[in-house]
């Protein structure tokens, strides 16, 4: 008698690809704590020079370098010999042009939240889960280092992207942009590199400022950008006739995206523009997984979430901007929502 067994429609390598992946942030976050691109930044080295400057076992070692060529952050070359990538020397390594060494270290620092008893958490209460719980932007409020350390992080993460968006909109009849909750400065520094003619300001906190101030020095831009000091949600805004946030709208809950918006065009002159950075979901929110993924992680961070598109222009053509678009920025995943007062 034959037996009927119902075999499955696919095979399981959608199931293997999502569990395995956590290996590669593991091996991500090992590979930096251990220096290993730094090392090879010097040169490329073999399997015996590695288990030797970084004091691991073969077996250890070869288990590390393995998942790190095939996540194509490190390559072997012809003579056995390990190397730095592109994304690697660009972005894992001290000397590279946009190091994120800030952004995963303050990820290492929080490595509690990404643990799945904290999803779990922040599924079954919405609620962050970051610094103990408690509010991520009051923590720093409350302790200055803890604000300067996330600042410092965030402007590795920003400086790439800050390159891209200022060429994908025409900004020459403008002359001052106003970065709220600008943190280290990174857009503003890469809008005046594009725009010559305009000058900028940071708005922020007090300890933040500080930070920025050194981001500014270390690019000479002392007499085109300036900081000033305030609290988005108390404080009037200094006159510009550009309000930028960056990943600002998706720290928060729909109701207060909307005040700052109504405040953004009570503050901005007739002609004004409002730029929106964020990385955007699409329509239904399915996806695109990046957008997907940085949702869970503003829930796990903030009370906040990632918008689509549609939804930030609805949002702000209810505070009255017109002329409202969504352009992507060309540089991963990233869309800038723009509006005009008329």
């Amino acid at each position: 008698m034959a037996v009927t067994i119902k075999r499955p429609r696919v095979d399981d390598r959608p199931i293997f690809n999502i569990i395995f992946g956590l290996a590669g942030a593991q091996a991500l976050f090992a590979a930096h704590e251990l220096k290993l691109f730094d090392a090879l930044a010097d040169s490329p080295l073999n399997l015996d020079q590695i288990c030797q400057t970084l004091q691991l076992h073969p077996r250890a070692a070869r288990s590390l370098l393995s998942m790190c060529v095939s996540l194509d952050l490190i390559r072997l070359d012809p003579e056995n010999r390990y190397t730095l990538t592109e994304i690697s020397g660009d972005y894992l390594t001290r000397g590279g042009p946009a190091y994120w060494g800030g952004t995963l270290d303050a990820m290492l620092a929080n490595k509690e939240i990404f643990s799945l008893d904290a999803f779990k958490n922040a599924v079954l209460e919405n609620s962050s889960q970051a610094y103990k719980g408690s509010d991520v932007f009051k923590s720093n409020a409350e302790q200055i280092e803890l604000a300067q350390t996330f600042t410092r992080s965030m402007h590795s993460k920003s400086m790439p992207m800050a390159m891209a968006w200022p060429d994908r909109l025409d900004l020459a009849q403008h002359r001052t942009m106003l970065d709220i909750g600008g943190g280290s400065g990174a857009h503003c520094i890469g809008a005046l590199a594009l725009w010559p003619a305009m000058d900028a300001i940071v708005f922020d906190r007090p300890f933040v400022c500080e930070v920025a101030n050194t981001f500014i020095d270390e690019h000479g831009l002392q007499q085109r950008i300036q900081t000033h000091e305030g609290d988005m949600w108390e404080d009037p805004f200094p006159e510009a006739d550009i309000h930028f946030y960056s990943d600002i709208f998706h720290d928060w809950l729909p109701d207060k995206c909307r005040f700052l918006a109504r405040k953004s065009f009570a503050s901005l002159p007739p002609g004004g523009k409002i730029i929106l950075h964020e990385m955007l979901f699409n329509e239904k929110k399915t996806g695109p997984l990046f957008a997907a993924a940085y949702n869970i992680n503003m829930m796990l961070w903030t009370e906040g979430q990632q918008f689509s598109g549609d939804e930030l222009v609805a949002l702000l053509q209810e505070a009255g901007f017109t002329d409202t678009k969504v352009l992507s920025t060309g540089f991963g995943e990233w869309s800038i929502v723009t509006g005009n007062k008329p």
